[in-house]
């Protein structure tokens, strides 16, 4: 008889989840131990494997569909010799919501005379430029991580995941040149909400310190995606630093299996000519906002991610600044020994007689991050900061 395919807990503790892709559709054979699917919790993320060999008489559950109850039936697979018509009435869970796009709506029932398509996924985007090559989709920071790492571990066998919280919720390496250590250490860094001095660090210019390690810290999805994919085939220790607070967010990403991003290599998001701005993380959405206002005051800011912290691309930040003849940094972290400190003296280094104005720094306060939302707010560097700081840096200057 059809045999049905139920969602898996990625606990014990786990009542309901996304079904995150299909990677099979209506019809396509599959044998035991295949990849059919992904689930995810806001905690991780996990594939589904065949039970048994057959071939998908039904999905019963949409791609993107939210709220999935553990052991609901998500589809059917039928053994030789069995046809839809085999396939007995099962309705999924009716309290799980399909998501595309911006609408929200709930999946529809199925029964044997229904079908229910294998996949429903934000309709691709039509050639816009992220970083751009080819069509893109609107992905969340999160699903493009998800991404990353299922497409690499399905490219390469020796590529797997281990870690708190991996496979089951609840659940030193050498550096000295002798030896390769392809690992990729990723997380969660910088100030999340409301979570005081104990989870709102930035660790940024702690590992940056490290000879041997490569840090980087994206700030779109399509350079989260590209980044990490890097990391994964890159032969050195990478520390991968994600923001919390971006996770969430919605950019194009190219639709590109092969999509990598090199590491060491900075983005001008923004060309302008009277201040550069550089900035990593979720500093960069501010200071594009911060240039936004600038420009309707009649300051150009020129804007780069640097996206990788070590090695740094010294060389675009440079060319930028012999352009511009000023610098702000920008980084949620600390002041004292932060990564500004390090840009600025590479810059004091290699364009100091291009400098028209002394380098400016854009930092969270040197104090321990305070609870309450009003002191989280003072403690942390926002878009004002940067607006003003870049007035008073071509304050003067500005012919």
């Amino acid at each position: 008889m059809a045999i049905e395919i139920k969602m898996p807990a990625l606990s014990p503790t786990m009542e309901e989840g996304t079904l995150a892709k299909w990677l099979v559709a209506d019809g396509d054979e599959v044998r035991s131990g295949d990849v059919i699917a992904e689930i995810e919790t806001d905690k991780a993320t996990m594939e589904v494997e065949a039970i048994e060999d057959g071939k998908v008489g039904r999905i019963l559950v949409p791609a993107g569909t939210q709220n999935v109850k553990v052991n609901a039936v998500i589809a059917v697979l039928l053994e030789d010799g069995e046809t839809s018509s085999d396939i007995k009435a099962v309705t999924p869970d009716n309290t799980a919501t399909v998501t595309s796009g911006s609408e929200t709506t709930a999946p529809e029932s199925t029964g044997p005379e229904s079908t229910v398509p294998a996949a429903i996924s934000p309709a691709p985007v039509a050639a816009a430029d992220a970083n751009g090559v080819g069509a893109s989709t609107m992905l969340t920071v999160r699903e493009s991580l998800r991404d990353a790492m299922a497409e690499e571990m399905r490219r390469d066998e020796n590529v797997f995941i281990m870690g708190e919280e991996v496979a089951e919720y609840q659940g030193a390496y050498k550096v000295g040149g002798q030896m390769g250590c392809p690992i990729v250490f990723r997380g969660p860094n910088g100030a999340a909400s409301r979570v005081a001095a104990q989870h709102s660090q930035c660790f940024a210019s702690w590992y940056a310190h490290c000879p041997g390690l490569k840090v980087v810290a994206p700030y779109s999805a399509a350079d989260a995606k590209g980044l990490l994919k890097a990391a994964i085939r890159d032969p050195n220790p990478v520390i991968f630093l994600e923001h919390e607070v971006l996770y969430g967010q919605s950019f194009e990403v190219p639709d590109d299996d092969d999509w990598i991003v090199p590491i060491g290599k900075a983005n001008i998001l923004r060309t302008g000519s009277d201040v550069t701005i550089v900035a990593f993380s979720i500093m960069v959405g501010r200071a594009l906002e911060a240039a936004d206002r600038l420009a309707e005051q009649g300051i150009s800011a020129e804007v780069i991610d640097l996206r990788s912290i070590r090695p740094l691309d010294t060389a675009t930040i440079v060319a930028s600044v012999k352009k511009t003849s000023r610098l702000v940094t920008c980084e949620e972290g600390f002041p004292f020994a932060g990564i500004g400190a390090e840009i600025a003296m590479q810059v004091m280094e290699q364009a100091f007689d291009w400098l028209d104005a002394p380098i400016a720094r854009v930092t969270g306060k040197d104090v321990p991050m305070p609870y309450a939302a009003n002191l989280e707010a003072l403690a942390l560097p926002q878009v004002d900061d940067i607006i003003a700081t870049a007035k008073a840096t071509c304050d003067g200057f500005k012919g």
